[in-house]
């Protein structure tokens, strides 16, 4: 069992050819769903199970080329798969409600810039978790801190 710091997964998901955009969006993901373990393992009550840094979930490993839980704790292949699962499924599935509080409780473990500037994502998370955004989900928008 590997448990990565926050640079050191930074560092590895840059040397997976991660685009670096999606870098710290894939850390904190990471952090917030394995702890930055990379031998991370959990059994959902549906059977499938969720492996690896991103804990990309079994149902989703045959369109993503997985074809073991070996490969799947892979953590250059499991942070792939991870980026591959977020672009393709978080607009399409789930609640607006679960989308905007599985992205607040993300975007709390994303790394912050460190430097003269530094870029954070801020949520579209309304006051009240049962009303509806004024943005939609599919956008981002960011704030620039001067430090």
């Amino acid at each position: 069992m590997t448990i990565l710091t926050v640079p050191a997964a930074i560092a590895l998901a840059l040397s997976c050819n991660i685009p670096r955009p999606v870098v710290p969006v894939i850390v904190g993901i990471a952090r917030h769903e394995s702890g930055l373990n990379t031998a991370a393992i959990n059994h959902d009550a549906n059977g499938t199970i969720d492996a690896g840094l991103a804990q990309v979930n079994s149902s989703n490993w045959g369109w993503l080329g997985i074809h073991s839980l070996r490969q799947a704790l892979d953590p250059c292949t499991n942070l792939r798969g991870g980026v591959r699962v977020l672009l393709a499924r978080y607009n399409g599935n789930g609640s607006d409600v679960s989308k905007m509080i599985y992205a607040a409780s993300v975007l709390a473990g994303i790394p912050q810039a460190s430097g003269p500037a530094s870029v954070r994502p801020t949520p579209p998370i309304p006051s009240n978790p049962f009303t509806k955004p004024s943005r939609t989900d599919r956008e981002i928008a960011f704030t620039v801190e001067r430090k």
